[in-house]
């Protein structure tokens, strides 16, 4: 139980009271659009999925629902993270001139982003036909890390969180610099797996394994060996498929790899399907991030690879 107070009633010169704000009639609904809960990154869940109370409220419907995503939320803080946030923050600037600058600034704008690339004309490897005075800023936004895969709403940039980060990066500007805010662009991964199983494993819980370590490793947020997602720009490298299979406790060997990666046009918005070539790596551009499309994983038994054709 709990109390909500209305007001404020403020207390007077003459040491009278005055109350501010309208304070409803007894009886009346309340409709809550927003509230902040503990449980750190668990609590980050998509529309839909809290449907059961933790804890049974005297007077309260039995059945809830979220309607829209639980997002915001984040760990505690290590001793460790908070050392070195501490150091960070002694050198950390209030302008921002570099690109260092801006992407540490724009992490700070809005608890809704996740990661921040800046590229600047400074840096011919990075132009992209940017006029000189011009930076460019990135920004992919915070998502549930309950989805291996992200919900497509997840990956794109709402216009919201890209004004609140333009108002933040617009007071710590220079004058002269021009600002675009924008979302990456993401090419998807899509593979086809079959691998021969190891004696003494559980054949499903394997196949689920493989496949949940290759949506994890190209998610855009959570991806990659450091879990801070793959690189902006980094080349898509055929290797990396080969290595996480065979990192699952339970895979012999893979006995068969093969997809697609799929880029989609910004101006028309068409796709372009590109097979992978396991021999060669596929350069990405700098305003680019892989990410998990589909991956469809079979298990094949030792006996039938050896099998001769009929």
């Amino acid at each position: 139980s709990g109390m909500i107070v209305f007001g404020p009633d403020l207390k007077q010169p003459d040491r009278t009271s005055q109350r501010f704000g309208k304070t409803p009639v007894f009886g009346s609904k309340f409709f809550i659009t927003a509230f902040r809960t503990g449980g750190g990154v668990r609590g980050n869940l998509p529309e839909g999925r809290l449907s059961v109370l933790k804890t049974r409220l005297p007077y309260l419907s039995e059945r809830v629902s979220n309607p829209i995503p639980a997002l915001g939320g984040t760990d505690q803080e290590s001793v460790e993270n908070a050392i070195l946030r501490a150091q960070a923050l002694m050198k950390t600037p209030e302008r921002a001139v570099t690109c260092e600058d801006f992407e540490t600034l724009a992490l700070k704008a809005n608890s809704k982003v996740g990661r921040v690339r800046c590229l600047s004309p400074k840096n011919r490897s990075q132009a992209d036909g940017l006029s000189p005075g011009t930076v460019r800023v990135l920004v992919l936004p915070q998502m549930t890390r309950t989805n291996s895969i992200p919900a497509p709403e997840e990956l794109y940039l709402k216009d919201e969180l890209a004004n609140s980060v333009r108002d933040f990066l617009d007071d710590r500007r220079l004058l002269t610099t021009e600002l675009e805010i924008i979302g990456p662009r993401y090419v998807f991964v899509s593979t086809e797996v079959a691998f021969v199983p190891a004696e003494g494993f559980a054949v499903e819980s394997v196949k689920q394994e493989v496949k949940s370590r290759l949506d994890r490793y190209f998610h855009p947020l959570f991806g990659g060996a450091l879990g801070k997602g793959l690189p902006f720009g980094r080349p898509f490298v055929p290797g990396d498929l080969f290595a996480i299979i065979q990192s699952v406790p339970g895979v012999a060997y893979a006995s068969k790899l093969s997809g697609s990666i799929f880029r989609i046009e910004p101006q028309s918005g068409n796709e372009t399907e590109i097979p992978i070539d396991l021999l060669k790596n596929m350069p990405l551009e700098t305003d680019e991030v892989l990410c998990s499309r589909t991956h469809k994983v079979t298990a094949t038994a030792l006996s039938e690879m050896s099998r001769p054709e009929q």
